[in-house]
């Protein structure tokens, strides 16, 4: 086998925003930007090098998640993935990522938080938009108040269930007294929550009972 230098065969070319020169094999030959961040930067104040109409459609034909909707891997293919991942065959093996690059990814995810959080990408303005068809019980229970909600329930009660006293078990949950279907005035009051283990959730009335009147909840 040659061994060959790095550069070998490259072609040597002048970045047209920074004026660096940068290496690129001959089949890039025709590049014009050593970067992305350089091309990015030649766009501005310019008109979108594609056409307005044609931007239009392919956001059109992303919406709703189109694009390989519906499409499932095989058994065989699930297998061979994960078989290729695994062990010292991922290129993450054994390795672990320093404070300085721990802390910048935090710090990244402080600044662009949850989706739940940017505006610009929800609604209408998320490629995955269907029309609005999401329950309205999903759209609170996954909501910033509801998490708040939450979290107030559980630290009223010191993170321990009010019934049996378990205390720090990850499977607690934040249960409304009065059912969350049958009272939506309620849903986000404090007053209205309990903290409860699992357990003692599903020995409640209202749990996963289709059938439950709110009369049965007024007069007890």
């Amino acid at each position: 086998m040659i061994n060959r230098p790095w550069n070998y065969a490259k072609v040597e070319k002048i970045c047209l925003t920074c004026s660096e020169k940068y290496l690129v094999s001959p089949v890039f030959k025709d590049s014009k930007f050593c970067s992305h961040k350089c091309y990015s930067i030649s766009l501005k104040g310019k008109e979108h090098p594609m056409k307005p109409e044609t931007r239009i459609k392919i956001r059109k034909k992303l919406i709703g998640n189109k694009n390989g909707l519906g499409f499932k891997h095989t058994e065989i293919t699930k297998k061979h993935l994960s078989e290729t991942k695994m062990g010292n065959k991922n290129p993450m093996y054994g390795k672990k990522s320093s404070k300085q690059t721990r802390k910048k990814m935090s710090n990244t995810h402080k600044k662009l938080g949850s989706a739940r959080r940017l505006p610009h990408y929800r609604g209408k303005e998320n490629p995955s938009w269907k029309g609005g068809i999401t329950p309205l019980n999903h759209k609170i229970r996954t909501s910033t108040e509801y998490l708040l909600w939450r979290i107030a329930v559980f630290t009223r009660d010191n993170y321990s269930c009010t019934k049996c006293g378990v205390r720090g078990n990850t499977d607690l949950h934040a249960d409304h007294v009065k059912p969350f279907a049958l009272f939506p005035e309620l849903r986000l009051a404090i007053d209205n929550g309990r903290t409860l283990c699992v357990d003692c959730h599903k020995k409640t009335k209202s749990y996963m009972n289709p059938r439950m009147r709110k009369e049965e909840f007024i007069y007890g």
